[in-house]
């Protein structure tokens, strides 16, 4: 097993290098693998290359390296508008320059027009805390982070970062009744920004030297209880909802890198917590980033992503994996967790081992979260519902979700999977996907049985997202070596239901009437974040009750 910073160094001041070598050869007109590096679709790009070049210099001050860095920030010009993010990054560099004792190689005069171009106006009014437009809340994060960062540059005189601070605090103390940050409407999708919202404030909270309410505290220990109890050597991460291919991995690394700095864990569970971000890390470099294409890849051979992060931000998300590896390691600096490798490994699961986490639990409204382990598997199996928009998404249905095992496509693909499309008596269509009433458990030696009862949502062009009168009830048995699903409908009449894989033969739909496998190899809505899937198995029954089974 690898080191932290065997991993990182020099790998990714390597990969850095490569990068920015092709901006010197070629300057704004760059391209990367063919995207333009300055494509204009992304607002981060600016930002994440000055980043970039600030952390090669920081590491290696050379004279090259130096003019580099001032190269780049001349990138920002007169009509050059920073978007949100691109500010956060640009006045991050500044700061990491002047912790370095490194400002003053930036003119007086880029400093004026950088005071001009990060000023964060153009989205908040200063007096009133409004947004210019719409905006979710958690831009009053982004407002503090900015606001707080001219501050420390002299930009601006203090004050602003407190109140907007204010603001995002008494949001999250709203939003956070039960520890979990989600506001999406009507009930919550509670996926890795609920996991991670906590922890992000905090982090810049401590950034800028400001108190960090005990709630907060409280709320990212259940986040680190959370994702402790999904620890694996596969280096798996968060594995449903939106925004995840590394992101969804990373996030497990960030929790237990603070966790283990501030002495939530200890003892073994800290050497487990270690082990963990090291298989994470052994992840990132070996499957996230591409020996064989020289870049960290989300998009060809057959791996997707959401739509909002396609390939034209190919150059962006490549430096953004370098600097969160960075970011790592930086956290775990002067600990031992950066040079040593753990005394223990991981410990494996012999049987059944589960960890619950409750999002939500009001009367006739229950939103769930279960972590499962066995063997080498880790399982989330979400009861959350979704936004609107990702009602049929896969990635938030209430199966047992684990890459490259059941796992779907990303977020924003409509393809219903291990959950039954059911038509029922009067013609209409449901699926059993939210909604939850009530959720119970029972177990004993090597087996959980979860039951999950609710109201369908029906779904059509008209109408969306909305609940139905009719009840359905699902038993989920995890024995042993078998994982089964049952779904009972109140008035199902037909379903059909789908897995699709590489190897479809360990799920099987026993009580099905006819199923079919198809080849979908050419079909785009069948690519994960891992790679293409090749088969589908379609299962067709008749009556209440579909069951699904999977032999591990």
């Amino acid at each position: 097993m690898k080191t932290i910073k065997e991993w990182i160094e020099p790998f990714v001041y390597d990969c850095l290098e490569h990068v920015l070598h092709i901006l010197d050869k070629d300057g704004k007109n760059a391209t990367f693998h063919g995207i333009p590096v300055t494509a204009d679709e992304s607002e981060y790009t600016v930002g994440t290359v000055i980043r970039a070049a600030v952390s090669v210099y920081i590491r290696q001050k050379t004279e090259e390296n130096r003019n580099r860095v001032i190269r780049y920030f001349d990138f920002i010009r007169e009509d050059t508008e920073l978007g949100k993010w691109a500010k956060l990054s640009t006045l991050e560099s500044l700061l990491m320059l002047k912790e370095a004792g490194e400002l003053s190689l930036i003119s007086e005069e880029k400093m004026a027009q950088l005071r001009e171009k990060t000023d964060y106006t153009d989205f908040i009014r200063k007096d009133t805390l409004e947004f210019l437009t719409p905006l979710p809340s958690n831009y009053y994060h982004v407002a503090m982070l900015c606001a707080g960062r001219r501050e420390m540059l002299g930009f601006e005189q203090e004050g602003m970062s407190d109140r907007c601070a204010e603001k995002m605090i008494s949001i999250m103390q709203e939003n956070s009744k039960d520890g979990w940050m989600d506001e999406t409407p009507p009930y919550g999708k509670f996926d890795s920004y609920s996991i991670d919202a906590n922890l992000n404030m905090c982090r810049a909270l401590s950034e800028l030297q400001k108190e960090i309410p005990a709630f907060m505290q409280e709320n990212v220990r259940r986040s680190v209880s959370l994702l402790f109890a999904a620890r694996n050597r596969k280096g798996n991460g968060i594995s449903y909802g939106r925004s995840l291919s590394m992101y969804g991995d990373m996030d497990a690394a960030k929790h237990m890198a603070y966790a283990l700095t501030e002495g939530l864990l200890t003892g073994k569970d800290a050497e487990e917590a270690h082990a963990y971000i090291l298989h994470v890390t052994e992840k990132m470099v070996t499957f996230w980033y591409r020996e064989d294409k020289g870049f960290c890849d989300f998009w060809t051979d057959g791996r997707a992503t959401e739509e909002y992060r396609e390939i034209f931000r190919i150059f962006e998300v490549y430096t953004e994996f370098c600097n969160s590896l960075i970011s790592l390691y930086n956290r775990l600096s002067g600990t031992p967790y950066v040079d040593t490798v753990p005394k223990q490994d991981i410990r494996e699961a012999q049987t059944w081992e589960w960890h619950k986490t409750e999002f939500v639990r009001e009367e006739n409204k229950v939103r769930s979260l279960y972590v499962l382990r066995r063997k080498d598997h880790t399982f989330m199996l979400p009861f959350i519902g979704s936004a609107p928009h990702y009602v049929r998404s896969g990635s938030y249905m209430p199966f047992p979700h684990e890459p490259q095992f059941t796992e779907t496509p990303p977020a924003g693909y409509d393809v219903p999977f291990l959950t039954p499309e059911v038509m029922l008596e009067n013609g209409e269509i449901g699926y059993p996907i939210q909604y939850f009433t009530d959720i119970s458990e029972e177990s004993g030696e090597d087996f959980l049985r979860i039951t999950a009862k609710g109201f369908l949502t029906k779904t059509d062009y008209v109408h969306p997202f909305r609940q139905s009168e009719h009840a359905f009830c699902t038993v989920y048995t995890f024995c042993g070596d078998r994982i089964t699903i049952e779904y009972e409908v109140e008035d199902g009449f037909l379903a059909r239901m789908q897995f699709a894989g590489n190897n479809v033969s360990y799920v099987t739909f026993p009580g099905a009437e006819r199923e079919e496998i198809l080849d979908v190899s050419q079909n785009p809505g069948y690519h994960t974040p891992h790679g293409g899937l090749s088969l589908c198995k379609m299962a067709f029954f008749r009556g209440k009750t579909y069951r699904a089974e999977i032999v591990l």
